[in-house]
């Protein structure tokens, strides 16, 4: 992808891919030709997730969302308005994106400003196929995968890892009166009674999330920005599991010298 001197605060490494997060080590470890391409992806991504929690009201929120569909489409047609919009008209020609992941990605930050609380575990795992699930295809396919087998484990190594995410943050959340990252069919009656039941109910999440895993990964997808990705989840959810899901008050996260250990074995499988 070209970029020009201008745009270079978009490369790898930038905001949303900093020294020790997970981010940094999965595009670290992503072939060198393609880290800026990914990176990019990654903070649009990171930008259109910042929206809901920017903003004071959710119909703010909403316009700036229909803004960035509007632009998603300017990037197609080659006439984007957005400092971001250039490189990333670029890399949609280039690699021949679909448009359909980007615009669920927007659709995902949508929901989220109507602060659902998915049904039952299925719709919760829908929810969060258009977020990581969707940025994870568009990594895949940069990565150069491209059958339907490989893009289907992509979308659902991306839903578990954000499933996994939304149980290490579950106590962050529930602060925040937001109830997205849990299913309303685990939900007690009284809602103060949460705290005390969250480890339980996500611990329930978590055995759902594995199985789920457990049933697509295949090997089809060779991508190495989500097969690392998903590998970090997993040490994550073997961490979260070890503490018996306490993260009402605490948010337990992956050292970064263990992080770099296991995407540096994952990549070199």
């Amino acid at each position: 992808m070209s970029v020009t001197t201008a745009e270079t605060a978009w490369r790898f490494p930038n905001d949303a891919t900093p020294l020790g997060s997970a981010r940094y080590y999965a595009l670290r470890f992503a072939p060198a030709a393609r880290r800026d391409a990914l990176a990019l992806l990654v903070l649009w991504h990171a930008r259109l997730r910042a929206i809901p929690d920017a903003v004071s009201e959710a119909r703010i929120g909403a316009a700036k969302l229909d803004w960035w569909r509007e632009e998603i489409e300017r990037c197609a047609s080659g006439a984007p308005t957005h400092p971001l919009g250039a490189p990333l008209a670029a890399l949609i020609a280039e690699q021949a994106l679909p448009l359909e992941p980007f615009i669920e990605v927007i659709d995902h930050q949508d929901a989220r400003l109507a602060a659902p609380c998915p049904p039952h575990f299925e719709a919760l795992a829908a929810h969060a196929e258009t977020d990581l699930g969707a940025l994870f295809e568009l990594l895949a396919r940069c990565e150069g995968e491209h059958s339907p087998e490989s893009l289907r484990e992509a979308r659902t190594l991306g839903t578990y890892c954000r499933l996994i995410a939304g149980i290490r943050d579950g106590g962050w959340w529930w602060r925040r009166g937001q109830l997205d990252f849990i299913s309303a069919e685990l939900l007690p009656n009284d809602l103060e009674r949460l705290p005390e039941r969250l480890p339980a109910l996500l611990a329930t999440t978590a055995e759902r999330a594995e199985q789920l895993r457990t049933e697509a990964q295949r090997g089809a997808c060779r991508a190495r920005s989500v097969r690392i990705r998903a590998r970090l989840a997993r040490v994550l959810a073997a961490e979260l599991a070890a503490s018996d899901y306490a993260v009402v008050d605490q948010r337990i996260a992956l050292p970064p010298l263990r992080k770099l250990w296991h995407a540096w074995r994952e990549q070199r499988r």
